[in-house]
């Protein structure tokens, strides 16, 4: 029972910065300058403000060249991030078997 607990805490806080730091919440330009630093640098940014930023016109060239490098790195990360967890559990499963 306690590790579904944590479980679901787990999912709350992570459930609370993406509501926060994708801009879902209230604008990203509310948040204090530091919180706007680090969702300028976290996945969470590129995932809901910047689209719409984009939609809405708000940004410049150069802003949306940023925009989406910073898409395709997050997406690279993630990638990367998911092919090494799924190389060390396929290597723990078939050393299981």
């Amino acid at each position: 029972m306690p590790a579904i607990r944590c479980d679901a805490l787990s999912n709350n806080l992570y459930m609370a910065f993406v509501l926060i730091f994708t801009g879902r919440l209230a604008p990203l330009s509310l948040l204090p300058q530091g919180l706007q630093s680090f969702a300028a640098w976290s996945p969470f940014q590129w995932m809901v403000a910047f689209p719409v930023e984009l939609l809405l016109g708000r940004r410049t060239p150069a802003q949306t060249a940023h925009g989406f490098a910073m898409q395709a790195l997050w997406i690279l990360l993630g990638f990367g991030v998911m092919q090494l967890a799924w190389g060390r559990a396929s290597a723990r499963s078939c050393a299981r078997r």
